[in-house]
């Protein structure tokens, strides 16, 4: 099975050298328990990659527009972008630097979460203590091809949602200090045409004594963890209002794959067929570019649909009501001293043609 390309895939194509840069650095460091955090990487190879990568960029957009990129230099081409846009160029450039670091590192995991799956982990609750929380490798990627995962994301970044494209997640698991777990979360969209229109970083705290539904809600200021002139209201905003579905969805995702008998099968990697000589060659190049080339593994893909039919003739009408999925810890192994969470799935309770009360469903 085929999947699309993911934002790695097309910053990769994009960015070529910018990536590869990235991929050079991390080769002399040596895998461990957490991610690298930001003070574990270095500024001064961050500046001269970012410099090169918007230098190639502005050459290119140049070239592309009849003109000669050789007659100006880095320093005139640099000062063409409007001081907003080259902060928010540079901003996303740092964060692809942190996160991509990781994700080379630990190996490129990539998990592509199916549409039923994905609209069941957004309605399930977070009711598992965060110290128990464990991502799969230190940092992979989790990739949504499906509606669900589109409208969340618009919701978060307040656009007007969109019907095709991948929204593509890095998530990081490192330890602040003084050695606390956290999670590192990028998320970021693309279509087939490559658009980008814009990032969302969230960093949760995964402290003991906490559930992960607060830590959907880390407040990094009252914890004391963040300079009080680099954070504002707004940088949360999106986070505690309509950005929460997007979030849970990537909080359960992670709980799933690490759940007792998660739905996952290894993906295709095999490159695509592109039909021998019944395709031309322009469109052997379109079929190679619209797959990612990414390894990796699918979730969800056999995940039945809760929602039933919306209508049925001759039945008569009542209440139907979404009961929201939750975790359920059970001890296991040896003497029963180890636990194990179970995905207790979302439901809806009565007749199919029943009008719909979404009640809310929260597991203690």
């Amino acid at each position: 099975m085929l999947m699309p390309t993911t934002h790695y895939d097309w910053i990769k194509r994009m960015r070529p050298d910018f990536v590869e840069a990235v991929a050079q650095n991390v080769r002399s460091v040596e895998p461990r328990r957490y991610g690298l955090v930001r003070d574990d990487l270095h500024d001064e190879f961050f500046h001269r990659v970012s410099r090169q990568s918007v230098d190639a960029h502005f050459r290119a957009t140049i070239r592309a527009a009849g003109h000669r990129p050789e007659e100006f230099s880095p320093d005139e081409l640099l000062s063409m972008l409007p001081p907003e846009t080259a902060n928010k160029l540079f901003t996303t450039l740092e964060f692809e630097w942190q996160f991509f670091s990781n994700f080379e590192l630990f190996g490129k995991k990539s998990f592509f979460f199916s549409q039923n799956i994905t609209q069941k982990l957004a309605d399930t609750e977070l009711n598992v203590a965060s110290e128990s929380v464990a991502t799969p490798f230190p940092c992979c990627l989790f990739a949504y091809d499906n509606q669900a995962a589109r409208d969340a994301y618009f919701a978060m970044i307040g656009l007007p949602t969109r019907q095709e494209g991948v929204v593509t997640t890095y998530v990081v698991h490192y330890l602040t200090a003084p050695e606390e777990p956290a999670l590192g979360i990028l998320v970021m969209y693309s279509d087939r045409r490559g658009d980008i229109p814009g990032a969302a970083v969230r960093h949760l705290s995964l402290a003991p004594g906490t559930k992960l539904e607060d830590a959907l809600r880390t407040d990094w200021l009252k914890r004391g963890k963040a300079k009080t002139d680099a954070v504002s209201a707004g940088d949360d905003e999106m986070f505690f209002g309509p950005g929460l579905r997007m979030m849970r969805i990537v909080a359960n995702s992670i709980l799933y794959l690490s759940s007792a008998n998660p739905d996952v099968s290894e993906g295709l990697k095999e490159p695509a067929r592109t039909g021998g000589s019944t395709l031309s060659s322009k469109e052997k190049r379109r079929l190679e570019r619209s797959v990612t080339k990414l390894d990796y593994t699918l979730v969800g893909r056999s995940t039945t649909p809760y929602q039933g039919p919306s209508a049925a003739i001759g039945k008569q009408l009542t209440e139907r009501i979404q009961t929201r999925g939750h975790w359920k810890s059970q001890a296991h192994g040896p003497g029963r001293l180890e636990r194990k969470i179970i995905f207790i799935e979302p439901y809806w309770r009565g007749p199919d043609a029943a009008e719909v009360i979404n009640k809310p469903y929260i597991a203690r």
